[in-house]
């Protein structure tokens, strides 16, 4: 059954009903892909799933998204520790929004979704649906732009105005809630938004980032489309 409302420990945030909860597309506080949470979230991390497995999960993408993550598996067949707290669907090119899913409560649980352990702990993770690089998994059409990534220029497939109007949308619920549940999200994105941030700018960063931005894997999502709709959306950069 589908519910509906962002989920914070016992509380349902009022006014978020856009947001859908499915019961059996959820991870729980112990389940694999999940770890303890910091005292405060204090990061908004953005990706996409680099792939779109049909186009018939247009208004299904959270329970889509759920499943193949959950089912992962490295080269020796044992299953990978991921997990994500929201999956913003794909949409039409001319809807206003795409849909979301919360797909984990960020007031009991932190997601494995990059690399590095102590972003995992403070970072909420965003899975938005968009093949992201040109080829066999771009199953949607979608323009194409080019922007400077790890200082070279990166060809990418652009997410949908709905997408990013969600996107922002989800941001800006996140950043209001101004500490409450142990949420504290600064209106601020990375001063380089093609580039890696050191760990320790990492450490002390409050605001909103791409997987891009954490270090050491070179990863390319969201190839900074993310970090640019916040921008034309008022978020600064620390030197703003």
């Amino acid at each position: 059954m589908i519910e509906r409302g962002l989920r914070l420990d016992d509380e349902i945030i009022p006014g978020t009903d856009w947001i859908l909860r499915d019961p059996e597309a959820w991870w729980g506080p112990g389940e694999r892909g999940t770890r303890p949470r910091a005292a405060f979230r204090t990061m908004l991390c953005g990706h996409w799933t680099a792939g779109e497995a049909t186009k018939r999960w247009l208004t299904d993408d959270g329970r889509h998204v759920v499943r193949a993550m959950k089912a992962r598996k490295r080269p020796d067949g044992t299953k990978m520790k991921v997990a994500i707290d929201f999956v913003i669907g794909a949409c039409e090119p001319d809807a206003e929004y795409a849909s979301i899913w919360q797909t984990a409560d960020p007031a009991l649980t932190a997601c494995v979704h990059v690399g590095r352990g102590q972003v995992n702990a403070r970072a909420i993770g965003v899975e938005v649906v968009n093949a992201g690089l040109p080829g066999r998994a771009d199953v949607r059409r979608r323009d194409r732009l080019t922007r400077t990534v790890h200082g070279e220029e990166l060809e990418q497939l652009a997410f949908y105005p709905g997408q990013l109007r969600t996107w922002v949308r989800l941001a800006e619920t996140l950043a209001s809630l101004q500490g409450r549940h142990g949420i504290s999200i600064a209106r601020r994105v990375p001063a380089e938004l093609g580039e890696p941030m050191k760990l320790r700018e990492l450490r002390e960063f409050s605001g909103a980032i791409e997987h891009l931005q954490v270090p050491p894997h070179r990863k390319v999502d969201a190839g900074t489309q993310l970090l640019e709709a916040l921008v034309e959306a008022g978020w600064s950069s620390p030197a703003g």
